[in-house]
């Protein structure tokens, strides 16, 4: 009985895809013979714009509105900022990968980040880094998952959301990384606070002023603590000091080879402030990454292996090969645009989405918790 289940559940999770490529095509279906889109009609300029403050539009790529949907009627607008690709194929390729940035590396690098920052004593050098790029990873394959599985799960209903990730860990600058991290949460930060705040049309003083505020309200937004606060205020003169540094001609911008690992280590610094329990805890963590709290292994690292049942060792090389992925491997969406549908693809999709779901059996049975970190904010 068992096995007959299992061999059903393969047979459907194949089928339905191939199910949903064939409906979604169907011109005689009012909702599925149409692409719907939502999000802007131009690109990203993260608080460097003065422009009119855009519409969010929902867009129908067809002139016919089905009567059952009239609050979208003369709402037609056709871009090409939107996402491309069939709808179908980028669902399913979503899906996957939510699967393997969900369940295989963020819920397992969260035991390493908490056994740092949880361990109830100062970290040491390699303790703290540890811990920091844990979360680091943490925190990126978890939202970005979550990320891509609504885009999936849009796109099944050929509605298409804007992206919210961009190879973050990829900027070359502050401002580059707010253009690729949270894509939705950076345009609104722009749209309604530092462009009605003055933007930059004020001079550059108060433009200063203005991205220092809005990024400190932008912290606080992610929670009512001193920690969420200083992580705002730091980004915010992250930027105000990026944008300082573009005003002088003199200065040219530093080669990719050293602003990228630049602008990462300050984005690791700004994590561990958004993790830490207390300010007491950033400074803790952060005199540990510079090696204050003594270089060998310690109180952090027996907990580690005690709560992770993984060797830091083994803990180091996971970090280290992902850190190498986020830099040099292609996006959930550009993946997924390189490659076209067809049936042996679509057989391995439907076996992967398969043992995603007994992966997500298992660790229900198993009582695994798998936390969405980002859901607290």
């Amino acid at each position: 009985m068992r096995r007959a289940l299992v061999v059903a559940g393969l047979a459907a999770a194949v089928a339905v895809p191939a199910a949903v490529a064939g409906s979604a095509q169907q011109p005689n279906d009012p909702f599925l013979s149409r692409q719907w889109y939502v999000g802007r009609d131009h690109a990203l300029d993260t608080f460097d714009t003065a422009k009119q403050l855009p519409t969010v539009r929902v867009a129908v790529i067809d002139s016919g509105v089905d009567a059952g949907h009239p609050e979208l009627k003369n709402r037609i607008v056709a871009s090409k900022s939107f996402v491309g690709g069939s709808p179908t194929t980028d669902s399913i390729g979503h899906g996957t990968f939510v699967a393997g940035e969900i369940a295989a590396i963020a819920d397992n690098c969260a035991p390493w980040a908490n056994a740092v920052f949880d361990a109830g004593a100062p970290a040491t050098f390699p303790d703290a880094w540890r811990g920091a790029l844990a979360y680091t990873m943490q925190l990126y394959f978890d939202f970005s998952g979550y990320s891509d599985m609504a885009i999936g799960l849009g796109l099944l209903f050929n509605v298409r959301l804007p992206d919210n990730f961009d190879a973050p860990y990829r900027a070359t600058s502050i401002a580059d990384f707010w253009r690729r991290w949270h894509i939705t949460l950076s345009r609104f930060l722009r749209d309604y606070l530092y462009i009605p705040l003055g933007g930059n049309r004020l001079g550059e003083s108060r433009r200063r002023f203005n991205l220092l505020v809005t990024m400190l309200l932008g912290g606080i937004w992610h929670g009512a603590g001193w920690t969420f606060a200083i992580w705002g205020l730091y980004h915010g003169v992250l930027l105000a000091l990026g944008r300082a540094w573009g005003t002088r001609r003199r200065r040219r911008p530093l080669p990719h080879a050293l602003s990228r690992p630049m602008t990462f280590l300050a984005v690791i610094i700004g994590w561990v402030m958004f993790r830490a329990a207390s300010v007491r805890g950033v400074g803790s963590m952060l005199a540990g990454m510079a090696g204050l709290n003594g270089i060998g292994a310690g109180h952090a690292a027996h907990v580690g292996r005690a709560s992770a049942s993984v060797s830091t060792s083994t803990q180091w090389v996971v970090l280290c090969a992902l850190l190498v992925f986020v830099n040099v491997a292609p996006t959930t969406k550009q993946w997924v645009e390189s490659r076209e549908l067809n049936a042996w693809r679509a057989v391995g999709l439907g076996v992967l989405f398969f043992l995603a779901l007994m992966l997500m059996r298992t660790a229900v049975l198993n009582n695994t918790p798998s936390p969405f970190i980002y859901f607290q904010f």
